[in-house]
C-alpha cells in the first residue's frame, strides 16, 4: 500500500518498558501498543522494519515524557466527537495501550494520571505556537487535555523523521 494512496494500516508493535517508559511508573514487563499517525483523516503506514523501530520508540518515549512533564491543563469537555473532528481535519498522533498506563504528572503536583491512549494533535487549533495538548483516554475521553510548553517541535521533528507525512505543521 504506497503513502500517495492516503490509505493506511495500524502497526502493532512491542516495547520492552525500560526503553518505552522514560520518566513514568512502569513494570519491567514488555508493554503492547498501537501507534497511529493520521493526517487529515488517513491513517499514514508506519514501518514494521527493524531499521524504524527506534524512530517509532523515540516518538512514543517523547509523547510519555512530555505527558510526565506537562506544566499547563485547558478547562475543555472532551467528548468522542472531538477527538473524531481532530483525527479527520488535523495531523495526530494516537498511542493505544492493550494495558492501561500510570503516568505521575510532576509539574501539577505530582498528579497520577491512569491512561488507555493519548492523542496528541500536531496541526490545528491545539497546535498552536510550541504547546503540545495531550488528549487522555481512559475508558472514555477525559475532560481538560494536558498542556506541554515547548513540546510541539520535538514531536513534529520525530513524526517528521518515521518519513510518512508531508507537511506536518
Amino acid at each position: 500500500m504506497s503513502q500517495t494512496t492516503g490509505l493506511a494500516v495500524r502497526c502493532v508493535f512491542f516495547l520492552v518498558a525500560a526503553l518505552f517508559c522514560a520518566q513514568t511508573n512502569c513494570s519491567d514487563t514488555p508493554l503492547e501498543a498501537v501507534l497511529t499517525v493520521q493526517q487529515g483523516g488517513r491513517q499514514v503506514e508506519l514501518p514494521t522494519e527493524a531499521e524504524a523501530s527506534e524512530e517509532i520508540r523515540a516518538l512514543v518515549i517523547a509523547c510519555e515524557r512530555q505527558l510526565s512533564a506537562v506544566d499547563g491543563l485547558l478547562r475543555l469537555a472532551v467528548s468522542a466527537e472531538l477527538i473524531e473532528t481532530l483525527r479527520q481535519t488535523e495531523t495526530v498522533i494516537e498511542i493505544s495501550y492493550h494495558t492501561s498506563r500510570s503516568f505521575v504528572l510532576e509539574a501539577l503536583g505530582k498528579h497520577e494520571i491512569e491512561a488507555d491512549g493519548l492523542l496528541v494533535p500536531l496541526t490545528g487549533e491545539f497546535a498552536q505556537g510550541e504547546m503540545a495538548t495531550f488528549f487522555v483516554h481512559q475508558g472514555a475521553w477525559r475532560p481538560g487535555p494536558y498542556r506541554k510548553s515547548g513540546g510541539i517541535a520535538e514531536l513534529r521533528r520525530l513524526v517528521r523523521n518515521l518519513g510518512v507525512l508531508v507537511g506536518a505543521e
